[in-house]
């Protein structure tokens, strides 16, 4: 804009200042009595209905992230070493003293000791242990139990 219609502007602002001044200091008298109804007007004509708006644009697609590097294969581990073999009874006697007496597959040899002596079925039970039993007894068991060992003193 112009210097000059800015001059011309500020002008009629100025005037147009002045005489709002002048209409807010005028006296303001009482309110008025309500005054009587007007005639209703005429039902105004309905308006055409308008059209529809365009459907907006699609946005863009954004970016794919990457792909993330995948991790080295760990490597494998050393094999350990083969354990002890193991050990298990290969032959059981009593022997001469009356002791019983195990030959194990290591080639040691176990002396559990002195066999009771008794009279009855039960008096010549001895060891029992996780997977066997073992009954020494001058008679055979009744009903001998798998993984049950009998050996005949007579």
């Amino acid at each position: 804009m112009s210097d000059t219609n800015l001059l011309v502007l500020a002008k009629e602002f100025a005037k147009l200042r002045k005489e709002v001044k002048g209409v807010l200091a005028l006296p303001i008298g009482p309110q008025g009595g309500r005054g009587d109804a007007g005639e209703s007007g005429l039902p105004g004509i309905k308006g055409e209905r308008g059209t529809d708006g365009r459907d907006g644009r699609d946005g863009k697609d954004g970016l794919n992230g990457l792909s993330g590097v995948n991790g080295k294969s760990g490597k494998d581990g050393r094999n350990g070493k083969d354990g002890a073999d193991g050990v298990s009874v290969v032959d059981a006697e009593i022997a001469a003293d009356g002791n019983l007496v195990f030959k194990l597959s290591d080639g040691k040899i176990i002396d559990a000791g002195e066999l009771p002596t008794g009279s009855g079925t039960n008096a010549g039970v001895f060891v029992s242990g996780n997977a066997a039993q073992i009954t020494v007894s001058s008679t055979a068991p009744a009903n001998p139990q798998l993984n049950q060992l009998w050996y005949d003193i007579s």
